[in-house]
């Protein structure tokens, strides 16, 4: 039970112990309402703590990861998509894709997020996926592609991140982000489908940003 509840409460990103200051309670006075004294003395004895709930959570994150690593060893090639972004404490954050073959299909799934701490520069973003792709014994001859946008630091010819990678990998194929090609047409657009756009924009950050 304890796993069922530390699920929905990490789907929900709410604080570990409402397990215990909410949810637990709720819990024992429901299963005495509606079972009785004995089902209610087996529920107080589930544990809801903050530490427990903490535990739970890591153990599961830890699990999906080692299946979705299994996955990947298992297919025979592989890809990646890069996006770097600030988070509200303007810390710079590499969040990683993969694309892989599973079952005769192509899945698609997040790979891990690392902070970059120092500079943004390729050199640091391919020390960041050197140090995954060690610790997890992944294997470079698979990886088929990568994917980024279009700045010099990602796929400069000399000393971006594609070239890095292709020093491990010369089959490599380096593609642009196909949100960043949009974002550049965008900019010489006729005024009048530019204001279009920008309503758009508005009338879908309004609706996202809203229940």
């Amino acid at each position: 039970m304890s796993y069922a509840v530390s699920l929905l409460i990490a789907r929900t990103k709410k604080p570990h112990n409402i397990g215990e200051t909410l949810i637990k309670p709720c819990l024992v006075e429901c299963a005495h309402l509606l079972v009785g004294k004995s089902a209610e003395s087996r529920m107080k004895k589930v544990s809801l703590s903050n530490n427990t709930i903490k535990s739970r959570i890591e153990y599961m994150t830890s699990n999906i990861k080692d299946q979705l690593i299994t996955n990947v060893k298992a297919s025979q090639w592989f890809g990646i998509q890069l996006d770097e972004s600030v988070d509200i404490a303007n810390l710079s954050q590499l969040m990683v894709f993969v694309r892989y073959v599973y079952n005769q299909g192509i899945e698609e799934d997040f790979l891990f997020c690392r902070p970059l701490e120092r500079t943004t520069n390729a050199v640091d973003v391919m020390l960041l996926i050197e140090n995954f792709v060690d610790a997890e014994e992944l294997d470079w001859s698979r990886l088929s592609s990568i994917c980024a946008d279009g700045a010099p630091s990602m796929l400069g010819a000399r000393s971006g991140f594609a070239e890095l990678v292709k020093r491990q990998n010369p089959t490599v194929i380096a593609t642009h982000c196909i949100i960043h090609p949009e974002a550049l047409a965008s900019r010489t657009m006729p005024q009048l489908l530019k204001q279009t756009l920008d309503c758009a924009i508005k009338i879908v950050n309004y609706i996202k940003t809203r229940p």
